[in-house]
């Protein structure tokens, strides 16, 4: 048990009105020398000027004894009685004998006392003492009958702490002791790690329920580590004495420079080294019956609980509630913050985390923060980026935030004109990483430089989205990539693949997997849209060489006939406007309407002019009325012209 706190509630109040009540008790008893001449020997001043002795004693002393056992013993070196009922003893020393082998002196110049009114006082070099190591100096002591105060300095030494107090006020009837006036307790050890200070106002002790309170300016430091409060209250159980309370309320704050203790314990890649301060309103302690601090719960009322920790870079906590959570050896265990809580960085891509209730727990091996597990309204927040969710965790040595389904709420992340919902989303902002699981929806809203521009969508202000099982997104080559049932899609040009890269924000995109793809190729004759239809194994999208590639089971389906080859390459405009297609490899083109067909190596359209050539070794021709073969096949679609060159026979049909 703190040692100030035990003189406090057990050492003044026993030895003051013991004080009062033995040199009462002994005039009838006691062993007194009477010689002398009251006129000649008395140069005591009286309490009022025309007061008068009326007795002088020498050598007054006395002995107080219970069950065979002494219990008390008072001298005085001299003795004066007065007509108006006061009492003055000179060189007084008065012990009291505890159990235990425990005692207790208090010496004084001098003490008057009234026994009718109870009034005391103890004048010069006041001095009360223990063989506990105890000590007690003040200049003077007043009992007014129900309380006992002064208004000078009192010096206290108890074991290892040394402090002194403008004024002492004791009272009975509530059984308190306040030191007054300006209150400081040193701790001084051997071990310069375990010193300690305390200052306040006032103090307050109230034995009977063990309470030891610091009021008014309350400031406690420790090396480089400080505390400070409006109040400051601690309670020890009656029968250990060990600590089962400790609160603080207004203006608290708690600072740990770089060099403490308790900043040495976190990684400075972490927390940084700067100073961490800590405000709130007030603090609870969480102390089991093992009397050791194992938790500190600080609240926020008039304004949020903020922690602030300096250094590169800066990071802040906020919270209507925050516990820290203590180990037998002094490190943090685990932090819990409530209600609106808020982590913040301020490096070079300043960053935070937002949600109802954050959990953060330390490594025991190393004492360092690990990770984190984030409750409700969940928000992560970079310059160009946003997350929402219900839940989240964040894995703090690895740099990763996980964002999970909870219910019906879907996490959702936005990043330069992107956004991403997914069941599950990992985010690693240093690694520039991110990931969605779980039915992944991507919008891409409609800018330069992104899938919207694209050869594949170019539609003018709308939006891409893309559905998959998931995607990976890595920031620093700009590329996603999407797997399982991808489909993609702008107005009506749509691509459905297996997997889907997208690489530097459209520039390049690469479908894999039973690709399937619909491009929209202006109106018909009758303003519907036209459409062409693409499927093939692999597809290749290049922006800037304006063409889309397919390789593999290559068919092509527009208005009127069909291609198929080994690969077709489409080719765009400034416009984005097909402007021809060539295929190569096993290439065969039927005419739907006619059932006429060609067969050839290679094959190019040319939109503009309505005009398809096949080139083969040879080309075959074939309709209904039979074969010709040459080795150039051309059709002109807009008047239904055919034309075999180099051929066997010459094909002119009906």
């Amino acid at each position: 048990m703190n040692p100030v706190v035990k003189w406090l509630r057990i050492l003044l109040p026993i030895a003051f009105f013991a004080f009062i009540a033995l040199i009462v008790a002994s005039y009838s008893r006691g062993k007194i020398d009477r010689s002398g001449s009251i006129a000649d020997e008395v140069d005591v001043a009286p309490r009022e000027a025309d007061d008068t002795p009326s007795l002088v004693m020498k050598t007054f002393e006395d002995t107080h004894s219970l069950g065979g056992k002494m219990i008390s013993r008072i001298r005085a070196t001299r003795t004066t009685g007065f007509k108006s009922g006061w009492y003055t003893l000179e060189g007084i020393d008065l012990t009291l004998f505890a159990e235990g082998g425990v005692h207790y002196t208090i010496s004084a110049k001098q003490a008057q006392f009234n026994p009718e009114t109870k009034e005391a006082e103890a004048v010069g070099g006041v001095k009360v003492t223990s063989s506990e190591g105890v000590e007690l100096r003040t200049a003077t002591l007043r009992f007014n009958g129900s309380s006992a105060a002064n208004k000078v300095p009192v010096d206290f030494k108890v074991g290892a702490w040394e402090g002194r107090a403008g004024g002492i006020r004791l009272e009975t009837s509530e059984e308190a002791l306040h030191l007054t006036d300006g209150v400081k307790a040193d701790l001084k050890t051997s071990d310069p790690a375990a010193r300690a200070s305390i200052e306040a106002d006032e103090a307050t002790s109230r034995q009977k329920i063990g309470q030891l309170i610091f009021s008014g300016n309350v400031r406690m430091t420790r090396q480089s580590e400080s505390a400070s409060a409006d109040f400051i209250s601690a309670t020890t159980r009656p029968g250990d004495r060990a600590l089962s309370a400790l609160n603080g309320e207004g203006n608290i704050v708690i600072r740990l420079a770089g060099g403490s203790e308790f900043s040495a314990q976190v990684d400075d890649e972490l927390i940084g080294r700067g100073e961490t301060r800590i405000t709130a309103d007030r603090f609870v302690g969480d102390i089991p019956s093992g009397g050791v601090i194992r938790g500190l719960n600080f609240f926020g009322e008039s304004m949020p609980v903020h922690a602030i920790v300096d250094g590169n870079p800066r990071r802040e906590l906020t919270a209507s509630q925050v516990r820290v959570e203590v180990t037998e050896t002094r490190t943090i265990s685990a932090l819990r913050a409530e209600g609106k809580a808020i982590m913040s960085e301020a490096g070079k891509v300043p960053r935070a985390v937002e949600a109802e209730k954050i959990d953060v727990f330390f490594d025991p091996r190393t004492s360092k923060p690990s990770n984190a597990v984030l409750d409700k309204a969940v928000r992560f927040r970079e310059p160009k980026s946003e997350g929402r969710a219900d839940a989240a965790t964040y894995d703090i040595t690895g740099d990763r935030v996980v964002m999970s389904t909870v219910g019906t709420v879907t996490p959702t992340l936005t990043s330069e004109g992107t956004l991403l919902k997914a069941s599950s989303i990992e985010i690693m902002p240093q690694a520039g990483i991110l990931k969605g699981t779980g039915a992944v929806v991507v919008r891409y809203d409609s800018k330069k430089d992104s899938p919207t521009d694209s050869v594949l969508f170019s539609g003018k202000g709308q939006p891409v989205y893309v559905n998959a099982a998931a995607v990976h997104l890595t920031r620093q080559n700009r590329q996603a990539t999407f797997t399982g049932g991808v489909k993609a899609w702008q107005d009506l040009n749509t691509l459905f693949s297996n997997e889907l890269q997208i690489v530097e924000n459209g520039e390049e995109m690469n479908a894999r997997g039973e690709v399937r793809a619909i491009l929209r190729q202006g109106v018909d004759e009758s303003g519907a849209p036209r459409l062409v239809n693409a499927r093939s194994d692999l597809l290749t999208a290049n922006k800037a060489a304006r063409q889309v590639e397919f390789n593999g089971n290559v068919r092509i389906e527009e208005p009127g006939r069909v291609v198929a080859s080994d690969k077709t390459t489409m080719y765009f405009d400034a416009a984005q406007k097909l402007e021809r297609i060539e295929s190569a490899g096993n290439v065969i083109v039927t005419e739907t309407a006619t059932g006429r067909s060609a067969k050839g190596n290679q094959a190019t359209y040319r939109v503009a002019q309505r005009t398809l050539r096949i080139l083969g070794s040879p080309a075959v021709l074939t309709d209904p009325t039979g074969e010709v073969k040459g080795s150039e096949i051309r059709f002109d679609t807009a008047s239904q012209k055919v034309e075999v060159i180099g051929g066997e026979a010459e094909y002119n049909p009906e």
